[in-house]
């Protein structure tokens, strides 16, 4: 199936099953001082709608990026930094923070048998992190870009499980949830809630760290 024919794509869209994310836990790396000084939400996507991610071109509605466990939200943190310039001594600090996910509908991308059903395979999704972001910056989508903006146009979705771009050594050593990222949906004109109110996220925070 040829993805960049819209007709096509929007056709699989509609047709795909979801997939039920309840008790689920996600991780997101967040910039502490703008957490503490400026009241920002740690699930704000407004800056990442904006500027585009792997799974929304720029100018998209607010757009949250989680990662599956602790480790690779850190990896990929890290990541940003060093394609940025950034050094770890120049690096601002950082808080990963837990988030449960309850009642999402989600279209798991990491499921073989979904992957089958947009006629792509895992490796079509996983463009080096740099390469994807050079071509953002042409204004150039990338598959996974029109894959989301497809799926983001059917209501009752809100969101994609995914497969991350990241290379380590000794994969059979990868903790659990290393497999998965999470982009959410979020409301257009509250970028820190999901777009559909059935769904709940609590931000896991037992030290009371982001209270007011």
């Amino acid at each position: 199936m040829a993805l960049s024919n819209s007709t096509i794509l929007d056709a699989a869209v509609q047709s795909i099953r979801t997939r039920t994310l309840s008790g689920e836990i996600f991780f997101r790396s967040v910039n502490l001082d703008s957490l503490l000084t400026l009241g920002f939400s740690p699930l704000d996507g407004t800056q990442t709608g904006k500027v585009g991610g792997r799974y929304n071109p720029p100018n998209s509605p607010p757009t949250t990026y989680l990662a599956g466990c602790q480790t690779l939200a850190a990896m990929e943190t890290e990541q940003l930094a060093m394609i940025s310039g950034h050094s770890p001594a120049t690096s601002r600090p950082r808080l990963i923070c837990g988030v449960l996910v309850d009642n999402a509908e989600v279209v798991d991308l990491t499921s073989i048998m979904v992957l089958s059903h947009f006629a792509i395979q895992k490796d079509d999704l996983l463009m080096p992190t740099l390469r994807w972001q050079q071509l953002n910056d042409k204004a150039i989508h990338i598959l996974p870009q029109l894959l989301g903006a497809a799926i983001r146009d059917r209501p009752d979705i809100d969101g994609i499980l995914y497969p991350p771009y990241i290379t380590v050594p000794f994969a059979q050593h990868y903790p659990p949830g290393f497999e998965n990222n999470l982009v959410l949906f979020m409301h257009p004109n509250k970028p820190s809630s999901p777009r559909r109110s059935k769904v709940i996220l609590t931000i896991i925070d037992p030290g009371n760290l982001l209270s007011p």
